[in-house]
């Protein structure tokens, strides 16, 4: 009887081992999930941050490159409008003959002029009405000084140079740009040439 009391009472202490050791081992399985959650959060984490770094840099790299190249595009523009210069003084040139053969004068003829710009005077006829002339020839041109772009105005600059009010009042300024072609001469100098020989009263 007392060898059966024995081996129970090793059986219940067996069996409350057995129980201690599966409460244990389902503890630590519970932590290791635990742990593992935690971990593939921070995991997360950190992807997300890799993630948002990468976008900012990818952002600024792009707004190096875009101001590189507007860089780039005003170092062309600068080169351009250095390099249409002398053009523009040989299209001017060929402008000044016609328009003088033409019965027109050329302002300031032999003193040093900017390429870009040239005023010619049609004797007889007003710039006022030159100019709604070349407008309906889809031409641009203006009556006042460089320095006041589209005016009707007489040029203060032609009186300053001692033309009279009659005279000054017959020029008009014409401009030249890097598009401007020979064909666009070509266009002003055949208007010119019918402005100048229409009847007035």
């Amino acid at each position: 009887e007392f060898r059966r009391v024995l081996f129970r009472s090793f059986d219940d202490l067996g069996g409350g081992a057995g129980g201690a050791a599966s409460a244990l081992m389902g503890l630590r399985d519970e932590a290791e999930t635990m742990m593992r959650g935690r971990l593939d959060e921070m995991i997360r984490r950190l992807e997300l941050v890799r993630r948002e770094e990468m976008e900012s840099v990818q952002e600024m790299a792009a707004r190096a490159r875009a101001g590189q190249e507007a860089a780039e595009a005003r170092v062309a523009a600068l080169e351009a409008r250095e390099d249409w210069l002398p053009r523009a003084s040989d299209l001017r040139a060929r402008l000044d003959a016609a328009i003088e053969g033409a019965g027109g004068i050329v302002v300031a003829r032999d003193a040093p002029r900017i390429p870009a710009i040239a005023s010619y005077r049609m004797p007889g006829l007003s710039a006022r009405a030159q100019l709604i002339q070349f407008d309906l020839a889809g031409i641009s041109v203006s009556a006042g000084s460089a320095c006041s772009s589209g005016s009707l105005k007489t040029s203060h600059v032609l009186r300053a140079m001692g033309w009279d009010e009659g005279a000054a009042g017959e020029v008009v300024r014409v401009s030249f740009g890097p598009q401007t072609c020979d064909s666009d001469v070509d266009r002003f100098i055949a208007a010119w040439r019918a402005v100048a020989e229409r009847p007035r009263p």
